[in-house]
């Protein structure tokens, strides 16, 4: 950390914690066959099934951005605080 000491560890959490969900919802079920097929409740289930796993991963593809945008804000801002002590060092001691 800089002279300002930037604290960036919640940033890193809640990236963390973006990645982690991520990998949760882009798993992939176990939904299996519900019924026969030419049954329309069956039918059915099977497009909400799919439906929902498409969901899933647009939310796991989400969380993922969600978590690189937010480390490399951690890392900016951790670069803006190295600078900013540099330069409040440069002015000397009685700045």
């Amino acid at each position: 950390m800089g002279l300002l000491e930037a604290n960036c560890s919640g940033l890193e959490q809640l990236a963390a914690e973006c990645r982690s969900r991520g990998a949760v919802l882009g798993a992939p079920s176990a939904a299996g066959p519900m019924g026969m097929g030419w049954q329309p409740t069956a039918a059915a289930v099977s497009s909400a099934n799919v439906g929902v796993a498409r969901t899933s991963l647009a939310m796991a593809d989400r969380l993922h951005v969600t978590a690189a945008d937010l480390t490399t804000a951690a890392q900016q801002y951790a670069m803006t605080d190295e600078r900013s002590a540099v330069g409040l060092r440069a002015l000397g001691p009685e700045a």
